[in-house]
């Protein structure tokens, strides 16, 4: 682990704090945000979730754009729930350090605290978390696997991001994160 970053469960938020949920495609990041959202109070806002709402399967072509699409209008609540006094959970990936400093920004510009949490594992359980998903998105996320990764932005020391790595913590969160053997568990929430 690089020295900027901390290992820790859940952070308190005693006072409205933005929260930024990165991580690669099958991380954890969503089940995570939604374990963290229910123990603090905090509001969970996730893309995916949004565009899957606005697309369907049979139209994965246009899913960076729902995307795209998705995360102006997830900053719009955030922004507004935040402005309000209440604790936000922003669950988008958050893939480059543009995006973790545009959420600092923000974060400064409205007076409240960041919290950055970084959701890990290593490559073959994202692999195998990746393989038990269905539809075309998914699909081209396991086909591109090296692509994409090759996109993924670290966190530097200097953001010091709390480290959560879920191939570790297994199912500790109450949800099935799937399994590093491969093995694709069923689980009441969407993946």
């Amino acid at each position: 682990m690089s020295p900027g970053l901390k290992s820790m469960e859940h952070p308190a938020f005693d006072h409205p704090t933005l929260i930024i949920v990165q991580g690669f495609i099958a991380a954890g990041k969503s089940t995570y945000a939604r374990s963290l959202a229910t123990a603090c109070g905090a509001l969970h806002l996730e893309a995916d979730a949004y565009c899957a709402q606005m697309v369907s399967e049979s139209q994965g072509a246009d899913w960076d754009r729902c995307f795209a699409l998705a995360v102006e209008r997830i900053w719009s609540i955030a922004e507004d729930r935040l402005g309000v006094g209440d604790s936000v959970i922003v669950d988008h990936g958050f893939w480059t350090r543009r995006s973790r400093d545009e959420a600092r920004a923000r974060a400064a510009r409205l007076s409240v605290r960041l919290v950055h949490v970084y959701v890990t594992a290593r490559d073959e359980v994202l692999r195998a978390r990746m393989a038990c998903r269905s539809g075309a998105v998914a699909e081209r996320n396991v086909a591109s696997f090296d692509a994409l990764r090759a996109q993924f932005e670290l966190p530097a020391d200097d953001e010091t991001a709390i480290v959560v790595n879920t191939a570790d913590a297994g199912d500790a969160l109450g949800r099935g994160f799937g399994s590093s053997s491969g093995q694709c568990w069923e689980r009441g929430v969407s993946a």
